[in-house]
Protein backbone atom coordinates (compact mmCIF):
# COMPACT_ATOMS: atom_id res chain seq x y z
CA UNK A 1 0.00 0.00 0.00
CA UNK A 2 1.13 3.54 -0.73
CA UNK A 3 -0.33 6.75 0.78
CA UNK A 4 -1.89 9.07 -1.77
CA UNK A 5 -4.34 11.38 -0.04
CA UNK A 6 -4.48 10.81 3.75
CA UNK A 7 -7.91 12.46 4.09
CA UNK A 8 -9.55 9.97 1.71
CA UNK A 9 -7.24 6.94 1.56
CA UNK A 10 -8.82 3.60 2.33
CA UNK A 11 -8.05 -0.05 1.67
CA UNK A 12 -10.15 -1.40 -1.18
CA UNK A 13 -10.43 -5.05 -2.19
CA UNK A 14 -10.84 -6.36 -5.74
CA UNK A 15 -12.26 -9.88 -5.57
CA UNK A 16 -14.24 -12.45 -7.54
CA UNK A 17 -17.09 -12.63 -5.04
CA UNK A 18 -18.59 -10.91 -2.00
CA UNK A 19 -17.53 -13.71 0.37
CA UNK A 20 -13.87 -13.04 -0.42
CA UNK A 21 -14.26 -9.43 0.68
CA UNK A 22 -15.66 -10.59 4.02
CA UNK A 23 -12.76 -13.03 4.46
CA UNK A 24 -10.20 -10.33 3.66
CA UNK A 25 -11.80 -7.82 6.01
CA UNK A 26 -11.77 -10.42 8.77
CA UNK A 27 -8.07 -11.09 8.13
CA UNK A 28 -7.21 -7.38 8.20
CA UNK A 29 -9.39 -6.15 11.06
CA UNK A 30 -9.84 -9.00 13.54
CA UNK A 31 -6.19 -8.91 14.71
CA UNK A 32 -6.21 -5.14 15.35
CA UNK A 33 -9.74 -4.28 16.52
CA UNK A 34 -11.38 -5.23 19.80
CA UNK A 35 -14.85 -4.12 18.61
CA UNK A 36 -14.87 -5.75 15.17
CA UNK A 37 -17.21 -8.72 14.78
CA UNK A 38 -16.29 -11.46 12.34
CA UNK A 39 -18.08 -11.07 9.00
CA UNK A 40 -17.65 -14.49 7.40
CA UNK A 41 -19.80 -16.51 6.89
CA UNK A 42 -22.26 -13.94 5.62
CA UNK A 43 -26.02 -14.09 6.37
CA UNK A 44 -28.49 -13.80 3.50
CA UNK A 45 -31.67 -12.42 5.04
CA UNK A 46 -32.52 -8.89 3.88
CA UNK A 47 -36.22 -8.88 4.79
CA UNK A 48 -37.18 -5.34 5.79
CA UNK A 49 -33.87 -3.83 4.75
CA UNK A 50 -34.54 -0.30 3.48
CA UNK A 51 -32.78 0.54 0.21
CA UNK A 52 -32.79 4.18 -0.81
CA UNK A 53 -33.19 5.61 -4.29
CA UNK A 54 -32.14 9.26 -4.32
CA UNK A 55 -34.61 11.50 -6.14
CA UNK A 56 -33.07 13.38 -9.07
CA UNK A 57 -29.76 11.63 -8.49
CA UNK A 58 -29.74 7.82 -8.78
CA UNK A 59 -31.10 7.84 -12.34
CA UNK A 60 -30.02 11.32 -13.44
CA UNK A 61 -27.82 11.60 -16.51
CA UNK A 62 -27.09 7.90 -16.97
CA UNK A 63 -27.09 5.76 -20.11
CA UNK A 64 -30.26 3.86 -20.91
CA UNK A 65 -28.67 0.43 -20.56
CA UNK A 66 -27.31 1.39 -17.15
CA UNK A 67 -30.72 2.70 -16.08
CA UNK A 68 -32.45 -0.53 -17.13
CA UNK A 69 -29.88 -2.66 -15.29
CA UNK A 70 -30.24 -0.64 -12.07
CA UNK A 71 -34.04 -0.81 -12.23
CA UNK A 72 -33.81 -4.58 -12.67
CA UNK A 73 -31.40 -4.87 -9.73
CA UNK A 74 -33.73 -2.86 -7.50
CA UNK A 75 -36.62 -5.12 -8.55
CA UNK A 76 -34.56 -8.16 -7.55
CA UNK A 77 -33.80 -6.64 -4.14
CA UNK A 78 -37.53 -6.03 -3.66
CA UNK A 79 -38.30 -9.66 -4.51
CA UNK A 80 -35.70 -10.71 -1.95
CA UNK A 81 -37.54 -8.84 0.80
CA UNK A 82 -36.00 -5.37 0.79
CA UNK A 83 -38.13 -2.24 1.05
CA UNK A 84 -37.44 0.40 -1.59
CA UNK A 85 -37.64 4.00 -0.37
CA UNK A 86 -37.21 7.18 -2.40
CA UNK A 87 -35.43 9.96 -0.51
CA UNK A 88 -34.29 13.52 -1.18
CA UNK A 89 -30.71 14.67 -0.65
CA UNK A 90 -29.93 18.34 -1.31
CA UNK A 91 -26.28 17.53 -0.54
CA UNK A 92 -25.93 14.99 -3.34
CA UNK A 93 -28.14 16.82 -5.83
CA UNK A 94 -26.95 20.39 -5.29
CA UNK A 95 -24.39 20.91 -2.54
CA UNK A 96 -21.53 18.46 -3.14
CA UNK A 97 -18.59 20.45 -4.45
CA UNK A 98 -16.05 18.45 -6.45
CA UNK A 99 -13.66 21.42 -6.31
CA UNK A 100 -13.38 21.02 -2.52
CA UNK A 101 -12.64 17.31 -2.94
CA UNK A 102 -10.04 17.99 -5.64
CA UNK A 103 -8.36 20.76 -3.63
CA UNK A 104 -7.78 18.41 -0.70
CA UNK A 105 -6.85 15.38 -2.81
CA UNK A 106 -4.43 17.16 -5.15
CA UNK A 107 -2.73 19.16 -2.38
CA UNK A 108 -2.16 16.04 -0.26
CA UNK A 109 -1.02 14.01 -3.26
CA UNK A 110 1.62 16.61 -4.04
CA UNK A 111 2.75 16.72 -0.41
CA UNK A 112 3.33 12.96 -0.46
CA UNK A 113 5.32 12.94 -3.70
CA UNK A 114 6.74 16.45 -4.00
CA UNK A 115 10.37 15.45 -3.39
CA UNK A 116 10.36 12.80 -6.11
CA UNK A 117 8.37 15.02 -8.47
CA UNK A 118 10.80 17.91 -8.06
CA UNK A 119 13.89 15.83 -8.79
CA UNK A 120 12.66 13.28 -11.31
CA UNK A 121 9.18 13.98 -12.70
CA UNK A 122 9.61 11.56 -15.61
CA UNK A 123 9.29 8.53 -13.36
CA UNK A 124 5.56 9.25 -13.19
CA UNK A 125 2.95 8.57 -15.85
CA UNK A 126 1.00 11.30 -17.63
CA UNK A 127 -2.04 11.19 -15.31
CA UNK A 128 0.08 11.31 -12.14
CA UNK A 129 2.20 14.14 -13.56
CA UNK A 130 -0.97 16.06 -14.38
CA UNK A 131 -2.30 15.64 -10.83
CA UNK A 132 1.04 16.63 -9.27
CA UNK A 133 1.32 19.72 -11.47
CA UNK A 134 -2.14 20.81 -10.27
CA UNK A 135 -1.34 20.04 -6.64
CA UNK A 136 1.76 22.23 -6.59
CA UNK A 137 -0.40 25.26 -7.44
CA UNK A 138 -2.75 24.84 -4.45
CA UNK A 139 -1.83 27.05 -1.50
CA UNK A 140 -1.83 25.97 2.13
CA UNK A 141 -4.56 28.54 2.77
CA UNK A 142 -6.84 27.09 0.06
CA UNK A 143 -6.23 23.60 1.42
CA UNK A 144 -7.16 24.61 4.98
CA UNK A 145 -10.39 26.27 3.80
CA UNK A 146 -11.31 23.15 1.82
CA UNK A 147 -10.65 20.97 4.88
CA UNK A 148 -12.89 23.16 7.02
CA UNK A 149 -15.70 22.82 4.49
CA UNK A 150 -15.11 19.07 4.32
CA UNK A 151 -15.46 18.76 8.09
CA UNK A 152 -18.73 20.72 8.03
CA UNK A 153 -20.05 18.34 5.36
CA UNK A 154 -19.62 15.38 7.68
CA UNK A 155 -22.95 16.34 9.24
CA UNK A 156 -24.55 15.23 5.96
CA UNK A 157 -23.65 11.60 6.58
CA UNK A 158 -26.33 11.02 9.19
CA UNK A 159 -28.97 12.84 7.14
CA UNK A 160 -28.49 10.40 4.26
CA UNK A 161 -29.48 7.44 6.45
CA UNK A 162 -32.35 8.83 8.48
CA UNK A 163 -34.89 6.91 6.37
CA UNK A 164 -32.88 4.10 4.79
CA UNK A 165 -30.18 1.54 5.60
CA UNK A 166 -28.35 1.50 2.25
CA UNK A 167 -28.25 3.83 -0.75
CA UNK A 168 -28.39 2.45 -4.30
CA UNK A 169 -26.72 4.10 -7.29
CA UNK A 170 -25.00 3.02 -10.48
CA UNK A 171 -21.25 2.64 -10.01
CA UNK A 172 -20.75 4.76 -13.12
CA UNK A 173 -23.27 6.65 -15.27
CA UNK A 174 -22.22 4.73 -18.38
CA UNK A 175 -21.26 1.25 -19.45
CA UNK A 176 -17.61 0.40 -18.76
CA UNK A 177 -15.52 2.46 -21.22
CA UNK A 178 -12.44 1.28 -23.09
CA UNK A 179 -9.09 1.65 -21.30
CA UNK A 180 -7.90 4.38 -23.67
CA UNK A 181 -10.95 6.56 -23.10
CA UNK A 182 -10.61 10.35 -22.99
CA UNK A 183 -9.72 11.78 -19.57
CA UNK A 184 -13.00 13.73 -19.48
CA UNK A 185 -14.94 10.46 -19.57
CA UNK A 186 -12.82 9.17 -16.70
CA UNK A 187 -13.73 12.26 -14.67
CA UNK A 188 -17.43 11.87 -15.50
CA UNK A 189 -17.40 8.23 -14.43
CA UNK A 190 -16.44 9.19 -10.87
CA UNK A 191 -19.70 11.10 -10.34
CA UNK A 192 -21.42 8.47 -8.18
CA UNK A 193 -18.29 7.56 -6.25
CA UNK A 194 -16.70 10.89 -5.28
CA UNK A 195 -19.43 12.21 -2.93
CA UNK A 196 -19.29 9.06 -0.81
CA UNK A 197 -15.49 8.96 -0.78
CA UNK A 198 -15.67 12.62 0.26
CA UNK A 199 -17.88 11.69 3.23
CA UNK A 200 -15.81 8.64 4.16
CA UNK A 201 -18.68 6.17 3.70
CA UNK A 202 -18.24 2.45 2.98
CA UNK A 203 -19.47 1.17 -0.37
CA UNK A 204 -19.29 -1.82 -2.66
CA UNK A 205 -19.58 -2.11 -6.43
CA UNK A 206 -20.89 -5.34 -7.90
CA UNK A 207 -21.99 -6.44 -11.37
CA UNK A 208 -25.67 -6.08 -12.17
CA UNK A 209 -25.75 -6.70 -15.90
CA UNK A 210 -24.04 -6.30 -19.24
CA UNK A 211 -24.54 -3.97 -22.15
CA UNK A 212 -25.61 -5.05 -25.62
CA UNK A 213 -21.88 -5.22 -26.43
CA UNK A 214 -21.15 -7.45 -23.45
CA UNK A 215 -19.56 -4.75 -21.29
CA UNK A 216 -20.21 -4.85 -17.52
CA UNK A 217 -22.59 -2.54 -15.68
CA UNK A 218 -21.96 -1.83 -12.00
CA UNK A 219 -24.31 -1.38 -9.05
CA UNK A 220 -23.08 0.60 -6.03
CA UNK A 221 -24.36 0.03 -2.50
CA UNK A 222 -23.44 2.69 0.07
CA UNK A 223 -23.89 2.43 3.82
CA UNK A 224 -23.48 4.60 6.89
CA UNK A 225 -20.21 4.57 8.84
CA UNK A 226 -19.29 1.13 10.22
CA UNK A 227 -22.04 -0.73 8.36
CA UNK A 228 -19.76 -2.92 6.25
CA UNK A 229 -21.51 -6.05 7.55
CA UNK A 230 -24.88 -4.75 6.38
CA UNK A 231 -23.56 -3.78 2.94
CA UNK A 232 -21.90 -7.16 2.45
CA UNK A 233 -25.08 -8.98 3.54
CA UNK A 234 -27.11 -7.10 0.93
CA UNK A 235 -24.46 -7.62 -1.76
CA UNK A 236 -24.09 -11.33 -0.96
CA UNK A 237 -27.84 -11.91 -1.05
CA UNK A 238 -27.99 -10.19 -4.46
CA UNK A 239 -25.04 -12.22 -5.72
CA UNK A 240 -26.69 -15.52 -4.73
CA UNK A 241 -29.91 -14.55 -6.52
CA UNK A 242 -28.20 -13.59 -9.80
CA UNK A 243 -25.48 -14.74 -12.17
CA UNK A 244 -23.97 -11.32 -12.88
CA UNK A 245 -20.85 -11.89 -10.75
CA UNK A 246 -19.77 -15.08 -12.50
CA UNK A 247 -16.36 -14.45 -14.02
CA UNK A 248 -16.33 -10.85 -12.78
CA UNK A 249 -14.25 -8.89 -10.29
CA UNK A 250 -16.05 -6.91 -7.58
Amino acid sequence: MFPRTPSFDTVGFLTNCVEDIAILLDAVLLPISTNFKQLYPLPTNINGLKLGIISNYTFRGIEEEVSLAIYKAISIFKQLGAEIVTINSPFLVEEFDEVTYSTIALYEFHQVLQAEYATNPNIFGAKVQSDLSKGVKISRHSYKKAKEKWERCFLQRQKLFQQVDILVTPTTPMVAPLINVDAKIYQLNRRFMLPFSFLGLPAISLPCGRSSQGLPIGLQLVGNSYTEALILRAAFTFQLATTFSEGSLL
